[in-house]
């Protein structure tokens, strides 16, 4: 790979973190001012707007929408994959949390300790014992921007034990998108906890 290439590459990733964690906390401020029914209507007309340019994209028609993919989409994958697990993800996290402080703070590490995670993980160098592809530099962001965001939320201790959990199930292989194990932990994880 050339260096302009990665460079670009470089960029674009940076670029989607930043997005993926202002989209985040867009969605919270969504639910703090025009409540969950709202949202989740947002959501879910989002999710089928996405499909419907992700199905043109594949069919080859052009869209005012293929700058953003051309800029933003990871080379190799499934059109607009990441966008739509995000999507999806927190629309089941906003469907299956029975407190808005809690979905509001696990919203907030999603957005912020895992956008976070990827910009100071892929440039870390030391990767995790128990999952090479992620890093300790990852995992350290996770936690620490995950703590910060959701620390308004849930206080030290459940911004911290929230934190950890999420950003260690971020850590996993289990084959499925982050951006959907992360709201599936987070839902367990408040049935557990009884928030």
């Amino acid at each position: 790979m050339n260096l302009k290439r990665k460079k670009a590459e470089g960029f674009s990733e940076d670029a989607r973190q930043f997005l993926h964690i202002a989209f985040g906390i867009f969605i919270i401020g969504v639910l703090y001012f025009l409540g969950k029914q709202f949202t989740l209507l947002f959501l879910l007309a989002f999710i089928c707007f996405s499909l419907l340019i992700i199905n043109l994209r594949l069919i080859r028609v052009e869209n005012p929408f293929d700058f953003i993919f051309n800029r933003l989409e990871r080379r190799g994958h499934f059109p607009g994959k990441g966008a739509l697990f995000y999507l999806v993800g927190l629309l089941f996290l906003v469907s299956f949390s029975f407190s808005p402080t809690f979905e509001r703070g696990t919203i907030a590490i999603l957005a912020v300790g895992d956008g976070a995670s990827t910009l100071f993980g892929r440039r870390g160098k030391n990767p995790l014992s128990w999952n090479p592809k992620k890093t300790v530099e990852g995992l350290a962001a996770f936690l620490l921007f995950g703590f910060i965001s959701s620390f308004y939320f849930f206080g030290i201790l459940g911004a911290a034990l929230c934190s950890l959990v999420l950003g260690l199930v971020e850590t996993l292989d289990l084959g499925i998108d982050d951006n959907l194990s992360i709201p599936i932990a987070a839902v367990v994880l408040s049935l557990f906890l009884n928030l």
